[in-house]
């Protein structure tokens, strides 16, 4: 949606500025008008609070894009709070979760539908690095014949794909031909016995609980040599 819709990508962020914008006009009021005196003293402290948080949750909201004003946006903040005395330092080191500012690796995916969604973002070369695709829907129920296959071969970064074996919108034969026409960056992963929904039957003698497990092991691994080759 955001590559399309480039309005879409700012509308969380009037709104958390409209949000601001309201909290300080009532926060203005309440002072001016002194309606904070006598019994609402404790009102007006929580009010302060509450408008402290907002400020705090409106500014952590530039960083989500990831942009130049995010950028610039947690340089200041960042600058400003190091100016503390005696916790500076320390605090700048927290928000920053390091010593510098720089980008982390991430990470596009989703499970079933959502997954083919965010493949094709990373068709179209939404900036990621790396795509993470759960139960991938090849094709629909019953119909083997549609296959969803036409965008994967544009797909740059690494991927990791994961499904069951009983998976019934994604036979493995299939997908196993669709993979022998794909890049050495796209690592699929079987999940024996399980189906769409990574469930597995009884009779296979294992859990749901021990598929999910060999899923988030196996993510782990992807996600951690993702990362050295960045």
């Amino acid at each position: 949606m955001m590559p399309r819709n480039p309005g879409a990508w700012g509308a969380d962020r009037w709104a958390a500025e409209g949000m601001v914008a309201v909290v300080y006009i009532h926060m203005a009021r309440v002072f001016f008008t002194g309606a904070y005196r006598g019994t609402r003293a404790v009102n007006w402290v929580v009010g302060v609070v509450l408008f402290l948080s907002t400020l705090f949750l409106s500014f952590t909201g530039y960083l989500l894009p990831w942009d130049q004003l995010a950028f610039w946006a947690i340089t200041v903040g960042t600058s400003i709070a190091k100016q503390a005395p005696l916790v500076g330092p320390t605090i700048q080191f927290i928000l920053l979760g390091g010593h510098e500012i720089g980008p982390q690796t991430f990470i596009l995916g989703g499970r079933s539908m959502g997954g083919r969604a965010a493949s094709m973002l990373a068709a179209e070369e939404f900036p990621c690095d790396g795509l993470l695709l759960l139960a991938y829907p090849l094709h629909p129920a019953g119909k083997p014949e549609e296959l969803r296959d036409a965008h994967l071969a544009r797909i740059k970064v690494p991927v990791l794909c994961l499904n069951g074996t009983r998976d019934a919108l994604c036979r493995r034969d299939l997908m196993e031909g669709v993979g022998a026409r794909l890049t050495a960056s796209w690592t699929m992963h079987w999940l024996e016995g399980a189906d769409h929904s990574f469930h597995v039957l009884k009779s296979s003698g294992r859990t749901d609980g021990e598929v999910l497990s060999e899923i988030a092991e196996t993510c782990a691994a992807w996600a951690s040599g993702l990362r050295r080759s960045i």
